[in-house]
């Protein structure tokens, strides 16, 4: 999202320019980067400031304990795009310090029996696990897809990637019109499938990597078949030295061309011009003023919508509909460091259901977690969790904080509660209530985290409701009260007996988990906290999800 102020620069001039036009940009992720260091050579001013203290967003490390791991994507996919973007800079992915290894099994893919397919751009190797299914035919079959699969793919680098949407009018291009029908997006992937592939066994093989998109191949369109073939074609690639290696060589050709990084520097909001039409730069959090002839905002849409542009009616109304907008689905990544090579274990193993259909209906239609896992039947479940202890996703829950010297007020205004004489780090079940009458809106969790913050959590059925009432409620009362939504946070529950012996070895430092009672919270390197969703004895964290 860019902002734009001033009389409009001429973004593919010289470097060398008398007036060097400048440029913040808010958002140091992998785009905040690569954007950088474009518009540098271009011949801007840049800086970047950066809330957290590293560059790359959702695709940064971990560092613990010597082990280092990498924090979002795990497979580097078409590599000539990157080579383009790179060679647009004056510069090659090796010479900028990237060198690429090539995977030479793509994916190991799992049955629910034991019984595996490996997909891997070995044409040998593909024809031999693919008659093993379906016999020769089979192959050929496979054949035709891939072709198909090339067809979707050049048309939507053509058409689509290398073409910019401004408006609806830019989809009526005739050129992109006479094609839309050879891309199949009015049939599902999966019924595609079933044209080529007459195992449902394969044709779960290759479908299942429109997870990767937030979408079930049941609904996908079949346009998606073309990342079957460019895995094929173009090889799935792992950056020597992890992923984050991209963002780093893209950042040091930035800084080369000038680009100033201010990294543990978080924006406030956009400063606009008096009229409220034009930015002139941003406000950091410690009050600093950057001006700028051009802002640009890295940041998540919504986000930047609710708390960094000007509050002008029309920027309001949009992002109260961003917030009825439904989320496209996310995930939770657990980072294991192992003390041995799991030989039966390749780089991306993929572990299908034998419920296939049923677990991405589960997840894509019902927003739920599947009811059953591995050959545990729901009663089995029960009882091991009784018994032992089990890991629960209720990311579904909405977090909020509310910060502010108001915000105990505002909370007070609109739960039964007493919050002002709250202790730190403690909570309480309440409820949100209706004014007028005293009815209950939904029922919630909310914890003091701070001196003036609060954590509060609302059911994710009732997010509609909640979220019109809590607006509706901040418009009213008028205090100083910021009302941020977490929707980049997943929450789990940890329930059972044992869950406290499971914390003792996974939290990197000691807590005395004896001292932890319902409504306590600390700190750690997740949010722990014992109560509410996460039932007597159980321990819920909050934490981005990644």
């Amino acid at each position: 999202m860019s902002v734009r102020s001033g009389p409009r620069s001429d973004l593919n001039a010289s470097p060398k320019t008398s007036h060097e036009p400048r440029l913040t940009s808010a958002g140091a992720g992998a785009g905040g980067v690569a954007l950088a260091a474009r518009l540098a050579k271009a011949g801007l001013r840049v800086t970047v400031v950066e809330k957290n203290e590293f560059t790359g967003g959702r695709c940064s490390l971990i560092h613990h304990e010597g082990h280092r791991f990498d924090q979002g994507p795990s497979l580097f996919l078409l590599p000539q795009i990157f080579r383009e973007a790179f060679a647009d800079l004056d510069t090659t992915m090796p010479d900028a310090g990237v060198d690429l290894l090539r995977c030479e099994t793509n994916y190991s893919v799992w049955f629910h029996d034991g019984e595996t397919f490996k997909l891997s751009s070995d044409l040998a190797s593909m024809r031999r696990e693919i008659e093993r299914w379906e016999g020769p035919e089979g192959y050929e079959r496979w054949v035709s897809w891939l072709a198909e699969g090339h067809r979707h793919y050049e048309i939507s680098v053509k058409e689509v990637l290398r073409k910019n949407f401004m408006n609806v009018w830019n989809m009526a291009r005739p050129s992109f019109l006479i094609k839309i029908l050879d891309m199949h997006p009015f049939e599902s992937i999966w019924a595609r499938a079933g044209r080529y592939f007459y195992t449902e066994r394969l044709r779960r093989v290759f479908t299942f990597a429109t997870m990767y998109m937030g979408m079930s191949p049941f609904d996908a369109p079949a346009t998606y078949s073309l990342l079957q073939y460019t895995e094929f074609a173009e090889g799935i690639w792992y950056p020597k030295g992890g992923f984050h290696q991209v963002v780093a060589a893209l950042q040091r050709i930035g800084e080369s061309l000038g680009v100033q990084y201010r990294l543990k520097t978080p924006v406030s909001r956009v400063i606009a011009s008096p009229d409220g039409k034009r930015a002139t730069g941003v406000l950091l959090e410690g009050g600093e003023e950057l001006s700028a002839d051009v802002v640009v905002l890295n940041a998540d849409l919504v986000y930047s919508y609710r708390n960094l542009l000007p509050r002008t009616p029309k920027i309001e109304a949009r992002a109260k509909s961003l917030q009825t907008k439904e989320a496209s689905c996310s995930s939770i990544s657990f980072y294991w460091s192992m003390n041995r090579k799991v030989d039966e274990l390749s780089t991306h193993n993929i572990f299908l259901a034998e419920q296939y259909r049923e677990s991405f209906d589960s997840i894509f239609a019902d927003h739920s977690l599947p009811v059953q896992y591995s050959s545990l039947s729901l009663q089995q479940s029960h009882h091991f969790t009784r018994q032992h202890a089990s890991l629960f996703d209720v990311s579904h829950m909405v977090q909020h904080i509310f910060k502010g010297k108001d915000a105990a007020a505002f909370l007070e205004r609109v739960t039964p509660s007493s919050w002002k004489d709250q202790a730190p780090m403690q909570g309480k079940l309440t409820a949100l209530l209706w004014p007028q009458t005293g009815g209950i809106v939904d029922d919630s969790v909310t914890t003091r985290i701070g001196e003036d913050e609060f954590y509060v959590v609302t059911n994710g059925a009732c997010f509609e409701k909640d979220c019109k009432y809590l607006d509706e409620q901040l418009g009213q009362f008028g205090g100083d009260v910021q009302w941020t939504r977490l929707d980049g946070s997943g929450l789990v529950a940890l329930q059972g007996p044992q869950s406290a012996e499971v914390l003792a070895e996974a939290l990197a430092s000691p807590i005395n988990l004896d001292e932890f009672y319902f409504g306590s919270s600390v700190w750690a390197e997740l949010k722990l906290a014992d109560g509410g969703w996460a039932g007597s004895g159980g321990s819920g964290f909050t934490g981005p999800a990644r």
